[in-house]
């Protein structure tokens, strides 16, 4: 659960203490619940459209970029449409794959620049061969910034070993997820002037993907079905 206003926080303290345990994704979530009940378990989200057995490097991956999400995924484009024109052309991307609700924005800067594939939804199989593909994934997280791990699109990113672009830098260190370890930010990517630097993008996505490996679906189902047993 995530607490985003008052009243769901409210309800929130009534479940905790009439529930027997209570699972969170956040760990802020967790201390702000640990008020009212002591069995409390914080975990991060799992990916919802899979993880793929083989992990290929970024060099074996297409120079495609991905956006993925719902039509939240719209404020990629509206916060830094000339920074994601200058990381494409810095990284030789060749296809921006943006899967999810067919986005209303006006993207025709970028498509003068790159070619933009309009996937509109896919099935959970497809999203996640697409990812397993491509060398990177782009998100926006500004409405909860402190709490990336709450993120699916975020673990998706991470369960498929893209390299996890964020629009910008989220203090989701609570949760273990700490920017130039786990994630880059778009903007001072796009403006770096040194050449793009493959074996420290590698060492990200192989970080995130890790970070991932502590809380996958198998993980996640592991410690529901404790909470039920207990």
């Amino acid at each position: 659960m995530g607490v985003i206003n008052p009243i769901q926080g409210l309800f929130s303290c009534q479940l905790s203490l009439l529930a027997d345990a209570v699972i969170t994704n956040t760990a802020d979530f967790k201390r702000f619940l640990s008020i009212w009940s002591s069995k409390i378990y914080s975990i991060p989200n799992f990916s919802t459209i899979g993880e793929p057995q083989y992990i290929p490097t970024l060099q074996e991956r297409n120079r495609d970029l991905v956006v993925f999400g719902s039509s939240d995924r719209n404020r990629v484009y509206q916060s830094g449409i000339t920074d994601l024109i200058k990381l494409c052309g810095r990284l030789e991307i060749k296809r921006i794959l943006d899967i999810g609700q067919i986005n209303p924005t006006d993207l025709s800067q970028l498509e003068e620049k790159v070619q933009v594939v309009r996937m509109g939804p896919q099935p959970a199989a497809v999203v996640s061969q697409i990812m397993t593909d491509s060398v990177a994934g782009l998100f926006d997280y500004g409405r909860f910034p402190r709490h990336l791990g709450k993120s699916s699109v975020y673990a998706a990113y991470c369960a498929h070993g893209l390299l996890p672009i964020g629009n910008d830098y989220y203090p989701s260190e609570a949760d273990h997820v700490f920017n130039n370890k786990h994630y880059l930010v778009l903007s001072k990517m796009a403006h770096d002037t040194a050449t793009p630097d493959w074996s420290l993008y590698q060492t990200v996505a192989h970080a995130a993907h890790d970070w991932y490996g502590n809380h996958t679906i198998a993980k996640c189902a592991n410690l529901f079905k404790e909470c039920i047993e207990k």
